[in-house]
């Protein structure tokens, strides 16, 4: 097993703290302080228009050992605010080069059933990694990050598989070398039968619009009458 080092979270969820990439990224490191490392979480939300908090982000990341991102995918791709810190951070490195080596992971939810949905954002995660000069360890995809909805990861009940892969890499990181095939699949693996999760978010939808005043969620009152 490697020495403990340093690791920093950059959360690229708009909700931050209450997000389910909080909560991944947070049982993750949990098992990483358990092993004597330290680590320091960043909001890239507020912290990119915060000049005070940016130049904190900006010395964590030339200090640390370890970069985990941890944020939900957005269409294909990143949020907004993570992908300017990415670009802000590329500059900066391209300036001053690293003083020594580094490694970044990145964890990826999306609320699509199939946690392949993740891969193209993975990817875009991985280039900026190894343009920026860290040692790319790997991606973790979950998907159905709607069973979640920022619940809590423990090892009891729903998100038991969750912890099991989340630990896995945990013990990865922790031994210096990259996120393992078996950490990714079993991560990777859904959390329930597809044709349940699609039924439980029809059902979620309709009672969310029902709590608003939505009764006729086909309508279409700007419609053409020849449509």
């Amino acid at each position: 097993m490697s020495a403990a080092g340093h690791v920093i979270l950059l959360i690229g969820s708009p909700r931050g703290g209450r997000s389910t990439s909080a909560h991944l990224s947070g049982f993750l490191i949990g098992r990483l302080q358990e092993r004597g490392w330290t680590a320091t979480t960043f909001s890239v939300r507020t912290t990119i228009g915060n000049t005070t908090a940016w130049s904190e982000l900006e010395c964590a990341t030339d200090t640390a050992d370890l970069v985990i991102v941890a944020t939900p995918l957005y269409v294909d791709s990143l949020p907004a605010p993570l992908i300017e810190t990415f670009e802000r951070i590329y500059a900066r490195r391209r300036a001053t080069a690293p003083l020594k080596a580094q490694r970044m992971v990145a964890v990826m939810n999306c609320g699509f059933p199939e946690s392949s949905q993740n891969a193209t954002a993975l990817a875009i995660c991985r280039c900026f990694a190894r343009r920026a000069g860290f040692r790319w360890d790997g991606g973790l995809a979950l998907g159905m990050g709607g069973a979640i909805s920022g619940q809590t990861i423990t090892e009891r009940g729903r998100t038991h598989a969750v912890a099991v892969a989340l630990q896995r890499a945990a013990n990865d990181l922790a031994a210096g070398g990259p996120i393992s095939t078996e950490a990714k699949q079993a991560l990777a693996r859904p959390m329930m039968p597809i044709w349940l999760y699609r039924l439980v978010a029809e059902l979620s939808f309709r009672s969310i619009a029902w709590r608003r005043g939505v009764r006729h969620l086909g309508a279409r009152p700007y419609a053409r009458k020849d449509d």
